[in-house]
């Protein structure tokens, strides 16, 4: 059995820089420094131990003593991609041998006897080569093993300097490739199939274990090395603290890709890898992609400055802040921008000159791109507009057809907008039902007071035969 794994491909060049301060000097060191050691692992050479940190041997020892001690608990705790080298160490490897080697003897061992790699030759993958090289500091390195998507990196191996060269750390990426064994475990019948066929391939035709219950037995029974393990378990998220550095200096560097990223990590926070949540050093950071034409830095930063249920509670120094990155975001092309920027132009806020009609097609474009509330808006705005000249009622009951089709799917919302349609073209009748409609739908908690009171106050002017016009702002005016 073979397993079609997307391994990264194989990439051709020499390593770059990741940011312009990178010496490239070191980049080349790095470099050199990967493709001496994946051209000993992929021969599975295990004098490939001789160019691994001292946190591979220290992990590998690890290793070796869960081979030796761990209970079946801490066995079934481990990342998939260290489980099986744990069964494998124990299906192969007497307790006497186990213990008297060190981390480097054990890695040594897992590689030229064929455990360590054995998901890669499945996968039919090689060791991909290193597009860029990111310098953290001046003794920690993280390769790139692809450009940039556009969206995020594509991080690979993690380097650190000791002995005056450049070491690799393999077990850095032990959580990544237990989420991708666990993957094609979906895929293929499970972990317990996937672990016994990949047994099955180390130890040799007619040697894979039939199950794996007799691997979760420790060959020594001592439970003072167990608590040991529990107290030495390893952080198999730190290589998130290394991407996070990476991208940190990235954003450092000016490189916008790397702030918007790193912008929205401060916005949430991680609690995992206690980074507090900081919304002005957010908003800083992305503001500098936005304005170096960043578009997803743009929405994020008109997202975080207009989040809020009221509207009238922004500043105009607030609004003001945020126009130009919405506007940016706007006329990359962003749906969500469109709508948000034809709620500035139609309310005059920020200093706009208040447009309908600019408007109106602001949101024809945001419907055309995808964003299907639009439609509402573009009704609404040609029922309702306070500007002589921009109200099109006839215009407003053409394009509100598609929703009448669909009246008894609409939301509330939606509801009154028809009404207020239907009202601007004379049919108060059935603007009164509609509007009733709008406001039995209403649920709980779905608008706030005053809200309400105003679609209330629709209803009256529809039974009085009169239709509406909005004069209320939707933001706060220019002092």
């Amino acid at each position: 059995m073979r397993y079609a794994l997307l391994l990264l491909a194989l990439l051709c060049g020499p390593a770059t820089a990741a940011s312009q301060g990178d010496d490239q000097a070191e980049v080349n060191a790095v470099d050199a420094a990967w493709n001496r050691y994946t051209r000993l692992a992929a021969k599975d050479d295990g004098a490939s131990a001789g160019l691994i940190a001292e946190s591979t041997a220290q992990h590998y020892a690890f290793l070796r003593d869960v081979a030796l001690y761990a209970s079946t608990e801490q066995v079934r705790r481990l990342p998939l991609a260290d489980r099986l080298t744990v069964y494998g160490l124990r299906a192969k490897y007497e307790a006497p041998a186990l213990a008297g080697w060190d981390g480097h003897a054990t890695y040594r061992h897992c590689v030229q006897d064929k455990l360590c790699h054995v998901v890669m030759r499945h996968a039919d993958g090689n060791f991909p080569s290193l597009s860029h090289v990111a310098m953290i500091d001046a003794d920690s390195a993280l390769g790139e093993v692809q450009p940039p998507t556009g969206e995020r990196y594509v991080f690979g191996p993690e380097f650190v300097r000791e002995g005056g060269g450049w070491k690799t750390r393999p077990e850095r990426q032990t959580e990544e490739l237990s989420k991708f064994m666990t993957a094609v475990a979906a895929q293929s019948g499970g972990e317990t199939a996937l672990l016994q066929h990949l047994l099955g391939d180390f130890l040799g035709d007619g040697q894979a274990p039939s199950n794996l219950s007799a691997l979760e037995l420790a060959p020594r029974d001592d439970a003072a090395q167990r608590n040991r393990l529990n107290e030495r378990w390893p952080d198999y998220q730190a290589h998130v603290d290394t991407q996070i550095a990476a991208i940190k200096r990235k954003a450092d560097a000016g490189e916008a890709l790397a702030q918007y990223l790193y912008g929205r990590l401060l916005y949430t926070g991680l609690e995992s890898r206690r980074i507090a949540a900081d919304r002005d050093a957010a908003l800083a950071v992305l503001e500098r992609a936005s304005d170096s034409g960043h578009a997803e830095s743009a929405l994020a930063v008109a997202n975080i400055l207009l989040s809020t249920n009221d509207r009238l509670s922004l500043s105009p120094q607030t609004l003001r802040r945020a126009l130009p990155h919405l506007r940016r975001s706007a006329e990359s092309g962003n749906p969500q921008a469109m709508m948000g920027y034809a709620d500035f132009i139609r309310a005059g806020a920020a200093g706009l000159t208040s447009d309908c009609s600019q408007a109106i097609e602001w949101l024809r474009k945001a419907e055309d791109a995808g964003m299907a509330q639009a439609r509402n808006d573009r009704v609404w705005i040609l029922a309702t507009c306070p500007i002589a000249g921009q109200r099109d009622a006839k215009q407003s009951l053409a394009l509100s057809q598609h929703m009448i089709a669909r009246r008894e799917q609409l939301r509330a919302a939606e509801l009154d907008t028809v009404a207020a349609a239907l009202a601007a073209n004379g049919d108060f009748a059935q603007a009164i039902a509609f509007q009733t409609d709008a406001l039995a739908r209403l649920k709980d908690g779905e608008l706030d007071p005053k809200s309400r009171e105003r679609m209330q106050g629709r209803l009256a002017l529809y039974r009085q035969g009169r239709d509406y016009t909005e004069t209320e702002p939707l933001y706060a005016k220019e002092p």
